[in-house]
């Protein structure tokens, strides 16, 4: 009986730690992905991916990538841009913690420019965005 409470309590770990683990792969599709892995991630949900939908998940990485490439000096950028669109450090606060939440992802696996489908690698961003988030109250 011992062991058998036990397997099932293996088996619910496992199984918790594997939808975590799906959860995480998916966020990387969406945010950080390859074509591939958006192409992948689309059909396991019953969809398409189009060249419509593949241009606007790019601009939306734009700002993501420009800080893994440029780490404190994107940070500025995209806090000027927040500045002269009245939304302050919101793009700033959504990349770092996206950033944040993918680095071990970003690190093995870089994070896809879906323009030439290339992964871009971290050249500063992660630092830059874990020295912001510690900034933030609590």
């Amino acid at each position: 009986m011992k062991n058998f409470l036990m397997s099932v309590a293996l088996l619910s770990l496992s199984t918790h730690s594997m939808a975590a683990l799906t959860e995480q792969q998916e966020t990387y599709a969406i945010f950080c992905g390859s074509r591939a892995d958006l192409k992948e991630y689309a059909q396991s949900k019953g969809q398409k991916i189009t060249n419509k939908d593949i241009l606007e998940l790019s601009q939306s990485r734009a700002p993501l990538l420009n800080v893994l490439k440029k780490g404190k000096q994107g940070i500025k950028e995209l806090l000027d841009e927040g500045n002269a669109s009245d939304t302050g450090p919101f793009g700033v606060i959504i990349a770092c913690g996206m950033i944040d939440q993918l680095k071990q992802e970003i690190l093995s696996e870089g994070c896809y420019d879906l323009k030439t489908n290339k992964a871009v690698r971290d050249q500063g961003g992660i630092k830059a965005c874990a020295e912001v988030m510690a900034s933030l109250p609590k």
